[in-house]
């Protein structure tokens, strides 16, 4: 009984980090400003950019490192077509989705095969986890005995938190989202600071997804985010834009998504579209509560107003 609650909450944790990766870059793009919609298509592109880089290198590293540079450059493309050109923030996010959706697809079938069918497995990263540490009882397997995006992501947790409430880049940071001209009459330069913003959360979106595909299942499926990035702006409202409130708001959707999938196996007979459908069902429910609690959130009123330079 022990045993099998230890997996389920271990599976729990390794499945709730690309979700929560994904929300941590949209507490670094909301705190400024920006409204990263863009979140599920830089997941996708990461999840596809891994896979490659580790197929054509034979190292994981690469394919984590691809997988940032692609994050990057669709932050840059956000940034630009949002703060540069005054675009819409939402409508540009929804149509880097779209484009992302597409470009993975064909990028896919190019370069591995012609069909949906094909699969491809590539070296992933290992869940031997800490050496010394992933011995210790209960809380070693579910901590500890992890991939590196499980570090990552706990580290970018602490780091968020510290960089954002405990140091003066942060307070001006955050000031970005909540008064961008107060902000600006005291020199603090506001759209260069949504820039890197934009770029950091789209980046870590991007991580997300490499962890999604060569830190799980070492392979690439079209549409293999199936909503995450989605689940990652449902996580980063539930949570008030706040990076504990994040973590605990990812494990809450991780820990749906580790039931539905020990629901598939335990209840076989039954048709497992029901048991997917929970995730979807839980991330409903909190924008339901979230909204009925009020906005909370960053003062970002200014979102599709073009900013002076």
């Amino acid at each position: 009984m022990l045993s099998t609650a230890v997996s389920f909450l271990a599976q729990t944790v390794r499945l709730s980090c690309p979700i929560l990766l994904a929300s941590l870059g949209g507490v670094y793009a909301s705190r400024s400003g920006v409204l990263n919609i863009s979140l599920e298509g830089c997941v996708l592109t990461g999840s596809l950019a891994g896979v490659i880089g580790s197929y054509y290198t034979g190292s994981p590293f690469m394919g984590l490192f691809l997988g940032i540079l692609c994050g990057a450059l669709l932050g840059l493309v956000h940034g630009f077509f949002t703060l540069t050109c005054g675009g819409n923030h939402a409508v540009i996010g929804t149509g880097i989705n779209i484009f992302c959706t597409g470009i993975t697809a064909y990028t896919f079938r190019a370069i591995f095969a012609s069909s949906t069918t094909t699969t491809v497995k590539v070296k992933g990263f290992s869940n031997a986890g800490i050496p010394v540490l992933r011995n210790i009882p209960v809380i070693g397997p579910i901590i500890f005995k992890q991939n590196i995006f499980v570090f990552i992501a706990i580290f970018m947790v602490i780091f968020t938190y510290i960089y954002l409430y405990k140091t003066m880049a942060g307070l001006n940071h955050v000031s970005c989202g909540e008064n961008s001209h107060a902000a600006d009459s005291l020199g603090i330069k506001v759209v260069k600071i949504r820039y890197i913003a934009t770029i950091v959360s789209s980046v870590m979106a991007a991580i997300g997804g490499v962890a999604l595909s060569i830190g799980n299942i070492n392979t690439f499926v079209e549409d293999m985010s199936a909503g995450k990035g989605w689940i990652a702006l449902a996580a980063l409202s539930f949570g008030r834009w706040n990076p504990i409130g994040v973590a605990l708001a990812s494990i809450l959707f991780g820990l749906a998504d580790a039931f539905q999938l020990r629901m598939q196996i335990a209840m076989t007979d039954a048709p497992y579209q029901y048991f997917q459908m929970i995730p979807y069902i839980v991330t409903i429910i909190v924008l339901i509560w979230t909204g009925r609690k009020g906005n909370l959130g960053p003062k970002t009123g200014e979102f599709f107003e073009k900013e002076a330079k």
